[in-house]
């Protein structure tokens, strides 16, 4: 039964959170319900650059830079807090959004849990900001860090929410695949909330 595999792939950490979400598009389509539909494809697909993302897919990411000054004086790796910046640009120096499909980082947690992921600033935003923050020194490369655990955290965040997304629609209209196709407007109702408290983005 779809609930039972679903529940199943959902409880079992060795299992692909992709494998996961594409169980999730058959419920979608047997409980004809447009919300869980855009929500898996979403989280299978990325979500593009202007579209509101998940809180669960944005991470604290604190910004580093590197410095050369005269005579060559260096500094690698400074912390580059972000009230000195522009308020319109701190974001730069608080948080990354994840917003990249879901088997990609799969593949990040599966090179092992140890170290950080980084995010490089662009171009324009070091040419920038190249002399405004140290003096006698010129920004040459910044970047933002997330550790690979807040990655694997995310991941295993979307796979408690399908959990707890099958048993609540388990208990609220049946156990067996014949109890979904014959879903009555009131258990539609019911589901859709749940759809909405687990996915937390596309109400």
């Amino acid at each position: 039964m779809l609930l039972d595999d679903i529940i199943n792939l959902a409880t079992d950490n060795q299992q692909s959170i992709t494998v996961l979400l594409r169980k999730c598009i058959v419920l979608a389509h047997q409980l004809k319900n447009d919300r869980l539909k855009l929500w898996v494809n979403k989280e299978l697909n990325g979500y593009e650059p202007a579209e509101e993302i998940p809180e669960y897919r944005k991470m604290p990411a604190p910004a580093k830079g590197n410095f050369s000054g005269g005579w060559g004086a260096y500094q690698g790796g400074r912390n580059i807090p972000p009230a000195v910046m522009e308020k319109e640009h701190r974001w730069a120096a608080e948080s990354v959004e994840l917003r990249q499909a879901v088997s990609a980082y799969e593949s990040i947690v599966s090179e092992g849990s140890e170290g950080t992921i980084t995010y490089p600033w662009n171009n324009n935003m070091v040419l920038y900001y190249q002399q405004k923050f140290i003096s006698g020194y010129v920004l040459i490369a910044a970047w933002q860090e997330i550790p690979r655990s807040a990655v694997a955290a995310v991941l295993d965040t979307i796979r408690t929410r399908v959990l707890n997304m099958a048993l609540e629609i388990q208990s609220e209209i049946g156990d067996t695949d014949v109890d979904l196709k014959d879903i009555t407007p009131e258990e539609s109702k019911k589901v859709d909330q749940t759809i909405i408290a687990q996915n937390g983005v596309f109400t």
